[in-house]
């Protein structure tokens, strides 16, 4: 048995289809950062929810009313981002894409208005169904990465599975995901080095630098295979 970590990107049309968009109106972004149980219909995690200027003073109207949520615990509160616990619970079931099989979701989990970005870990064998489950959900989803498991290099010192990703430094994955988030890698740039500095009070030329670095990081590590 060979396991892999698969590593997808689906469009804003997968987003419409797992019935997120409602909940988009009130966030910019939500990101599943630790799964404690799952049962198919309820789910205890580990979230941060970026909410949109002005809308986490519903903070608890939103969560009850619109993400299902049965109970929650916020630990940390900066701006408009939310770090907190909570359970959920939804008749549909979450997560839909990984069907009936030997296979796992990864976190994290990011969901924004254009994509959805998730890992699986699953044998080899499965990863033909997982793709025909994936296009019955969206017909514009890719593979962003495929990597094996290096056994204990992968596993944490619990046993559990790492998320792999690149080395990343705080600051880097800030202003890398601000740039993305506001279209700085889209052609043409929706947003400037020097709006990016003014959001996080540093110098064009010093954001210009961490997303080079980051850059150099990512390609590294999704495109080197030594």
């Amino acid at each position: 048995m060979t396991l892999k970590i698969i590593g997808f990107s689906q469009s804003r049309q997968s987003v419409e289809k797992f019935g997120f968009m409602d909940l988009l109106v009130d966030f910019d972004q939500l990101e599943v950062l630790n799964v404690y149980q799952y049962d198919g219909h309820s789910l205890f995690s580990l979230q941060r929810l970026k909410f949109k200027p002005n809308r986490i003073g519903d903070l608890d109207k939103i969560l009850r009313e619109k993400y299902n949520v049965e109970y929650y615990e916020v630990l940390h509160q900066q701006n408009d981002e939310v770090l907190c616990i909570l359970k959920q619970k939804r008749d549909t079931g979450f997560f839909l894409v990984l069907g009936q099989g030997p296979a796992a979701l990864l976190c994290p989990i990011t969901i924004r208005e254009d994509v959805v970005q998730l890992q699986i870990l699953a044998e080899e064998e499965y990863l033909v169904s997982i793709f025909e489950t994936l296009s019955k959900f969206s017909d514009s989803w890719k593979v962003t990465h495929i990597r094996n498991i290096e056994r204990m290099k992968d596993l944490d010192h619990f046993g559990q599975f790492k998320t792999p990703t690149p080395r990343f430094t705080a600051k880097q994955r800030d202003i890398a995901t601000y740039a993305a988030q506001h279209g700085y890698f889209k052609s043409p740039k929706r947003i400037s080095g020097k709006t990016i500095a003014k959001h996080f009070g540093i110098t064009e030329s010093a954001v210009n630098l961490h997303l080079k670095n980051a850059e150099n990081l990512a390609m590294t590590f999704f495109f080197d295979g030594t």
